[in-house]
């Protein structure tokens, strides 16, 4: 929320509004898929695990990156433009 403080209200419903709508969908997907077995069941929690999983070593990729520029920045070993075009 640090970047958007100036309007953390709408940032976070905003947030709360993917959230729930991608749950929906995602719910209604596994739903669907119920036959009677716990198979649907574990084959969500799977997928949602993996969704999860990527989505967080982009994340990650992407600070690590950022934070790797910044640095290089504060010792000044490149210059704003160079950080601008890599």
């Amino acid at each position: 929320m640090e970047p958007v403080g100036h309007i953390a209200g709408v940032a976070s419903a905003v947030i709360g509004s993917v959230s729930g709508m991608l749950g929906l969908a995602l719910g209604t997907l596994f739903g669907r898929a119920y036959d009677g077995t716990v198979l649907p069941l574990v084959g969500g929690f799977t997928a949602a695990g993996l969704l999860a999983l990527t989505a967080t070593e982009i994340a990650e990729r992407a600070a690590l990156a950022q934070g790797a520029r910044a640095s290089a920045l504060e010792v000044g070993a490149i210059t704003d433009e160079a950080c601008e075009r890599s």
